[in-house]
């Protein structure tokens, strides 16, 4: 934390050397010198190629006062390795990131120095640093890190906006280029007024939704479990079913009553606390009935269209048949390892089932000169969002989504359809009076 005093118990002076350059180092006049040398690196871009005219000076000149410049910078940094250690001095992210600017600064100041010429400078971008760094700024560096500590998760959202964004853009182009004098694609390409006009404030009403949603179930979790009169010495079977429904809301009530009775080993009406330690351990199994299926997997091929000298390779992509094949082969592992019953009651799987299912209707559609639709195997790579919900903050932000989307979803609808019938009657009124 930035303040008045905020040297650590480490970086305090252990000899008189160290001292001594403590002491020079926190006094006003080396601040001075600090903020001094800050302003002079950031002014000299004013006088550097390309510059106005008139502040314009010599590539000599300018060069020696960066030279100048950067050698006080080199001079506070050295007091300061007096004063922290090598050790300390090198643990210190930002006074790092200062002497690597500092090092690579001082070789394009001697470059241009020697070939007499101004070229392209990236890292004059960076000379804010050492004004940052000084003792004046300290108020801006405490912003600057709260920016950077926030940034993570705004990062982590973008990349998550960025996936749906590359998937449904590939889906979109194969969908609505497949034919550009079909007027159903010219009306999915122009949409209408409504649509385009309401997408930001559904879009941000959502968000609100999404926030305020699981902010209530958090809270009403808390008071659900609680927040109660007396003070029982265990947990019944009621509570613990309330209390899984907030914790894993798609579980069923069979496993919520079988994971109860795992966890009640000593067959007391309620649970204690001890068996409540194998909580975690107890919610990570998965409870199926025992069925035996026998699966036999055949596939039929029209013959008419290969008879005639079909060729699969002219007009779909060797890609598609290679992945599609993949798909095809890794549901059939699946149903006859898993069987269907468990295979189905899955969600992803059952989307992995119907995307690759319509992707080889699609496929067929192509041999009887049909409109194909095979690409629609492109959604499969929707089940990395599985690898996403590793991460706590991925997780909270799908499950809450996936929690209310269907909600989301006739709302938007019906929004959309309210908004739309107003405006077919606006417009068309309109144009009735032209």
């Amino acid at each position: 934390i930035e303040g008045e005093n905020n040297d650590k118990f480490f970086t305090h002076p252990r000899n008189p050397k160290a001292l001594a350059a403590y002491l020079f180092a926190h006094n006003h006049l080396f601040y001075m010198m600090e903020l001094l040398t800050g302003l002079l690196l950031l002014m000299l871009s004013l006088c550097e190629a390309p510059a106005v005219p008139s502040l314009r000076l010599d590539v000599y000149v300018h060069a020696t006062l960066e030279l100048l410049a950067l050698v006080m910078v080199a001079f506070e940094l050295c007091m300061k390795l007096r004063w922290l250690g090598f050790h300390t001095f090198i643990r210190h992210k930002r006074t790092m990131v200062k002497t690597c600017v500092l090092l690579v600064q001082f070789v394009e100041a001697i470059v241009v120095l020697i070939r007499q010429t101004s070229h392209m400078r990236v890292t004059r971008a960076l000379r804010p640093i050492f004004l940052v760094d000084c003792r004046y700024c300290g108020a801006v560096r405490r912003n600057l890190r709260q920016i950077f500590q926030s940034l993570p998760p705004f990062i982590d959202i973008l990349l998550l906006l960025l996936f749906f964004m590359v998937i449904f853009a590939i889906l979109g182009k194969n969908l609505l280029i497949v034919a550009v004098c079909d007027p159903l694609s010219s009306s999915w390409r122009s949409l209408n007024l409504s649509s385009v006009r309401y997408a930001c404030v559904l879009f941000c009403f959502v968000l609100f939704v999404t926030c305020l949603s699981f902010f209530c179930n958090t809270v009403r979790c808390f008071l659900t479990f609680l927040c109660v009169t007396q003070r029982p010495m265990g947990v019944s079977l009621k509570q613990f079913d309330g209390l899984m429904r907030f914790y894993r809301p798609r579980m069923s009530a069979r496993d919520r009553f079988l994971t109860y009775k795992a966890l009640n080993t000593s067959g007391a009406p309620m649970l204690s606390l001890q068996d409540f330690y194998k909580f975690y351990e107890v919610t990570g199994l998965k409870w199926k009935a025992r069925r035996n299926w026998l699966l036999i997997p055949y596939c039929v091929l029209p013959s008419s269209p290969l008879a005639g000298g079909f060729s699969w390779s002219k007009l779909v992509p060797w890609s598609y048949i290679v992945f599609l094949t993949i798909y095809g082969v890794e549901v059939l592992l699946k149903i006859s390892g898993l069987g269907p019953v468990a295979y189905f009651s899955s969600g992803w799987n059952l989307f992995d089932f119907s995307v690759t299912v319509f992707a080889f209707l699609g496929l067929i559609a192509l041999a009887f000169d049909k409109e194909p639709f095979y690409f629609i195997v492109i959604l499969r790579p929707l089940q990395l969002l599985r690898l996403f919900k590793i991460k706590q903050r991925y997780r909270n932000v799908l499950d809450t989504m996936f929690e209310l989307f269907p909600r989301m979803a006739s709302l938007g609808i019906s929004v959309w359809e309210c908004n739309h019938i107003a405006c077919i009657q606006c417009f068309f009124c309109a144009l009735c009076r032209w």
